[in-house]
Formats: C-alpha cells, structure tokens, sequence
C-alpha cells in the first residue's frame, strides 16, 4: 500500500510478483493467481515496467496455477501463447523453455505421449543453455519415456539428474528417489522399489502429500510381491497419511482464504482511494474552469455566486456519499454472494470418507485372495480412484459462527444431520441436489424439512429456506 501510494509502481510489481512465488511454492493457488493477475494489470497500465520477457514469465505463471489446479486445457492454451510471445521477442528463450517444461507435464498428465515426445524433442534444442532447470525437465521427460515405454530413455534422464544432484549436494532429492519408485514398479521390480521408498521416507517426513504417495506405493510394490497381508497393513497407514494430509490441506486452504480476504481488502481500499483521487480531481477541473466565469461575473453577482458554490459544493458531496455507500452496499453484496456460491459447491461435493475406501479395499481383498494379479489390479483402481472429499459442517461453522449461534439458540437438540440440511437449505440447494449429496430420496429430504421446521417452530406462513438464510446473512 505505501509503495502504491507513492506511485512506485517498480516495486509495486516486485512486491505482487514476489508474493505470486510465495503462494506457488506454499501451494496456495489461488492467491498466487490473483497476485499475478495484478502484476500482469499494473504492467499493462505502464508499458515500460517491465520487459516483454517477464511479461511471458508472468503468463506462464498465470498458466502454472490453472495447472496445479487441475485446469489442464485452460493452462494448456496460455502456455501455448505463453510460446507465441516468447518466439517473438529477442530475450523469449527463458520463457520458451518453461512453457514447453509445463507443456510437457500437461501431456503425461493426459497421456498424450506421441505430443509429449514431439515437444521433448523441440525442448532439447534449449537444455544446454538452460542446464540449471535440468529437474525439471527431467521430472517432464521421465513421465513421457515411461508412458511410451521407452525405458532405457527413462533410466537415461534418471542417471542424468542423479550426477546433476550429485554434483550439486551430498545427497539425492526426494524427487529423484520417487521417479526411482516409479521406474522399478514399471519394470516390475518390487524389491528394488520397496529399497527406494525407504530411501525416500527420510526426505518426506515433514510433506504430508508425499508421504500419502510413497504409501500408495509401497502398497503396489507389496502387491506385485503378492504379500496382501503386509498391503493390507500399508492399506492402514495410507488411510491414517490421507487424514493427516486432508487435515494440512483444510489449513492451507483456510490461510489461503485469508490471503485472498486481505488481497480483496487491499483491493477495495485502493479503489476507494483513487475513486477519491478522481473527484478531487474531477472537482478541481470544474472549479478552475468555473473560475474564469466566475470572475468576469463577480461585479454583478458576489454574494449570489458565493451562495451557488456553497449549495453545489454542498450537493456533490452529499452525492460522493451516497455513490461510496451504494458502491460498497453492492461489493459487499457481491462479496457475499460469491462466498455463499463456493460453500454451496463444496456442501453439495461432499461425498463419501476414508471408511468407503477401506471397505472397497477389505472387500478386493476377501474377493480376488487366491488371484493375486486380479487382486492388484482391483486395489491399484482403488487406489487410484480414491480421492478424499472432507465434511462441509466443520468448514462452514469456522466460515459462519453466527449462523450456528442462532440456529442453537433456536434448536439446541439438532443433530449434525440435521445442521448439514439446514446449511444445504440456507445456501438454496434444491431438494433433488439434496438428495443426489446425501444418497436420500427426495421424499426423505422433505420429510427432513418437515422436522427440521417443527425442531425451529416456524409456522406455515414463514418459509424454511428464507428464515435460514435471514439467520446466515444476519
């Protein structure tokens, strides 16, 4: 804010863009995305800030959040452009090499191995120049050469990145080891992969993410083995690693959702600052225009004049107060609409827990135990399959303690059922999306409507979903 306030829009930049690496590499998408957005609108408004090569390191970095979000035909197409911008500027290699890194990662993700290796090949024609990103290309080639097949290539960039290291440090990264894991499971090598997960489990001990992984794969390893006693055991610990990381994953997301409340708050306090910038402006404009008029009338009409400017200066500002109180009702309202709409989405998507798993799990097991080979590829889909969708109640109460305050004060016997229908009901969820996130049938969902109204003593004439939502914008 000081640098904005002094117009000092260098450091401004560097403040924004330094705080966009900060959120990318504490995983905090989100709020980088809108760091960088803001970067990439201060240097459109000031053509000379920065160069037209980190104006492309700025939109491959837009493209890298959409990434790590998931988002791989939208991040796709800016690293795309990303390509076009660098190829034709002078200084557009360092660009050029991230977005086809990137590139390249969108590919194995989708195993499009034949674009992949096509976009390898053009890549190796900057490696040399580039050699300190050598991780990271490795980490790119590695998945193509294993999804082709090609395991020699695959070994190859692996024993590369093992001298890069070397020569850099005493001791290998856990990257390494985990692309280790990888090679030997495909080979079907579980021995030697079991040795490097242990290799592994010492540098992942503070990263929850990882530690879920190297479970996943020492269970694999266990399985090609045919030990499903010791991967039933593994089966355990992957559960207890996922809750630890599903509960380091709501941290992280409510700091980020702090991050992005600040940023917001920034936001609008710049915007209030320069709509009162421009009507200072605007009214000196009008005063020094007026004052030449002003002057030739001043000997007919002093004390009329005097009295106009009083009304109007009078009137504007009675005006610039009700536009500011307008402006921030309708933010505000926006800004509540917004929240609402994204706690709707994540109480809807909330689906079945860790307990699903472990019985698909015991059930494969007791099922396909004298087939070993059905056996693995039945765990490997779960395994692969399972993604982990947290309770929306706790969440909701941090986001709306109010909420729950009034509710209890009007139904203190309601049980968490009942609070989950009512949040559903307060956000404007439908009866038939209600019973589709619950595994209902509707006919039970206004059946729970029913109790929940007689639990709250409405009466006939005051609707259920407008009295709660009165109580969670209140």
């Amino acid at each position: 804010m000081f640098f904005d306030q002094a117009e000092d829009q260098r450091r401004l930049y560097l403040v924004y863009s330094n705080l966009s690496m900060v959120y990318l590499y504490s995983k905090k998408y989100e709020a980088a995305y809108q760091y960088l957005l803001l970067s990439q609108q201060l240097a459109g408004k000031t053509e000379t800030l920065i160069s037209e090569q980190e104006k492309a390191v700025v939109l491959n970095n837009i493209g890298l959040t959409y990434l790590r979000r998931d988002m791989y035909q939208v991040a796709d197409s800016i690293f795309t452009e990303v390509r076009e911008k660098a190829s034709a500027i002078e200084d557009g290699a360092y660009p050029m090499v991230l977005s086809l890194i990137n590139q390249i990662e969108v590919a194995g993700l989708q195993e499009d191995w034949e674009r992949g290796e096509a976009l390898l090949e053009e890549l190796d024609l900057y490696m040399e120049e580039f050699n300190y990103l050598l991780p990271a290309y490795t980490e790119a080639a590695f998945r193509i050469y294993l999804g082709k097949q090609q395991y020699a290539r695959a070994e190859y960039v692996l024993d590369s990145l093992r001298r890069y290291e070397l020569n850099k440090r005493t001791s290998l990264s856990y990257d390494f080891y985990f692309m280790k894991i990888e090679y030997h499971l495909a080979l079907n090598q579980p021995d030697q992969a079991l040795a490097a997960i242990d290799l592994a489990e010492g540098l992942a001990r503070e990263d929850a993410q990882s530690r879920v992984a190297l479970s996943e794969s020492r269970v694999k390893a266990l399985l090609l083995k045919g030990d499903a006693g010791l991967a039933s055991i593994e089966m355990r610990e992957l559960g207890r690693r996922h809750n630890a990381f599903r509960h380091l994953s709501k941290q992280l997301r409510v700091e980020e959702m702090a991050a992005i409340y600040e940023l917001e708050t920034f936001k609008n306090q710049r915007d209030q600052a320069e709509r009162v910038a421009q009507a200072a402006e605007l009214r000196a404009t009008l005063l020094e225009r007026n004052r030449l008029y002003l002057g030739a009338a001043l000997l007919f009409a002093i004390a009329a004049l005097i009295t106009l400017g009083m009304l109007l200066r009078s009137n504007q500002k009675r005006m610039a107060e009700a536009r500011a109180k307008a402006q921030a009702a309708r933010k505000h309202s926006e800004q509540l609409d917004k929240q609402l709409k994204v706690q709707r989405q994540n109480a809807l998507q909330s689906g079945i827990g860790a307990a699903q798993l472990k019985n698909n799990a015991m059930d494969a097991i007791e099922r396909y135990e004298s087939n070993p080979s059905l056996l693995k590829r039945k765990l490997s889909v779960l395994i692969h399959d399972y993604t982990e969708k947290t309770d929306f109640v706790e969440p909701f109460l941090l986001s709306y303690p109010g909420f729950f305050k009034s509710l209890s004060e009007k139904a203190p016997d309601l049980t968490k059922t009942q609070q989950r229908y009512a949040i559903l009901i307060a956000l404007g969820a439908s009866t038939m999306e209600i019973a589709s996130t619950q595994g209902v049938s509707e006919k039970a969902v206004n059946m729970a409507r029913y109790r929940l109204k007689n639990k709250l003593e409405l009466d006939n004439e005051l609707g259920l979903e407008p009295y709660l939502r009165h109580l969670l914008l209140e």
